[in-house]
């Protein structure tokens, strides 16, 4: 079972690196998802599968039954998973701004940035304004 798991974080995080070295935008934002969970499978590999009894006192006993599954890698999971949800959203976001002032996901392409920040260049057109009837608001 380690040996399984062992070749599926291998799968996981290499795959996530050709996708990271890709030129596409989208393809570096799902590298990027899919190495974070790679390593978050890796931390819970690493901890041991223990299946049999779960990290709680069972009631009028003073620790855990053992056997049991260290709760460690578990916290540590679910707080990397938080962070990497809050990354992975801040960097789709810069992506969506990115490809709406470029109109280009090829990450080659984008190397000149420059007029980017710049508040008259690169802004997506207004929509029209309705006309107020005679100067009434």
């Amino acid at each position: 079972m380690n040996v399984l798991m062992a070749l599926v974080v291998g799968v996981m995080v290499a795959s996530g690196l050709y996708l990271m070295l890709q030129r596409r935008l989208l393809h570096l934002l799902l590298g990027i998802a899919l190495l974070g969970n790679g390593v978050n499978v890796s931390i819970v590999v690493s901890a041991g599968l223990e299946s049999q009894n779960p990290p709680v006192t069972p009631l009028g006993e003073p620790q855990p039954v053992a056997p049991h599954a260290d709760p460690l890698p578990q916290a540590l999971v679910l707080t990397a998973i938080v962070i990497g949800f809050g990354v992975l959203g801040f960097a789709v976001a810069l992506a969506w701004r990115t490809f709406h002032l470029s109109r280009d996901d090829d990450l080659d392409e984008l190397r000149n940035t420059e007029g980017f920040g710049s508040p008259d260049s690169n802004r997506p057109p207004r929509p029209p304004q309705p006309e107020t009837s005679g100067g009434q608001p």
